[in-house]
């Protein structure tokens, strides 16, 4: 059995965190990314290039920010934002490893049969939600959905009233 962790934020939520415009820290991502390669040093153990959704239904670029990349981002600061952004990531990180959310399925499943999957449940979500239905009604939905593609995703993610819905790019990726 395969297990996919949660071990990722988004640039958007490290934005926040560290009070800098999205826009602002993908340049700075990419900017890392790019000096990482010209120094022939893998970039995905930091960041991964993604999507989200916007409530205006456009695709916009992210990136998935792992422990490292954040630790990588914190290290490129100085003074009070650089000791408050390393203690939220490692308050938020420790956070994560507190929930145990992991994932399964049963049998190897393809990147495209993952994508594929993840589409279908953007789009799901897209619809559900400008249709008015409540987001823990939208989260099974989607658990269901991915049931279907061959990927257990617990019940205890989807919880009542209050949870954590977590983005389809950070489960699949």
């Amino acid at each position: 059995m395969t297990e996919i962790k949660r071990t990722v934020i988004t640039s958007m939520e490290v934005g926040k965190m560290i009070g800098k415009e999205h826009s602002k820290l993908l340049r700075d991502i990419r900017n890392y990314v790019s000096q990482l390669g010209e120094a022939k040093i893998g970039f995905s153990d930091f960041f991964t290039e993604s999507t989200y959704i916007t409530e205006q239904n456009k695709t916009m670029p992210c990136f998935l920010v792992t422990k490292k990349g954040c630790e990588f981002i914190a290290h490129k600061m100085t003074g009070q934002k650089g000791t408050e952004f390393t203690a939220r990531y490692i308050n938020r990180f420790h956070e994560m490893e507190k929930e145990q959310t992991t994932f399964t399925y049963q049998y190897p499943i393809s990147p495209a049969a993952m994508e594929s999957a993840t589409n279908a449940g953007r789009l799901f979500e897209r619809i559900m939600r400008s249709e008015g239905v409540p987001p823990h009604e939208i989260a099974m939905a989607v658990r269901l959905l991915f049931q279907q593609a061959g990927i257990d995703i617990p019940e205890y993610v989807v919880k009542l009233p209050a949870y954590e819905q977590y983005t389809l790019d950070i489960v699949t990726r």
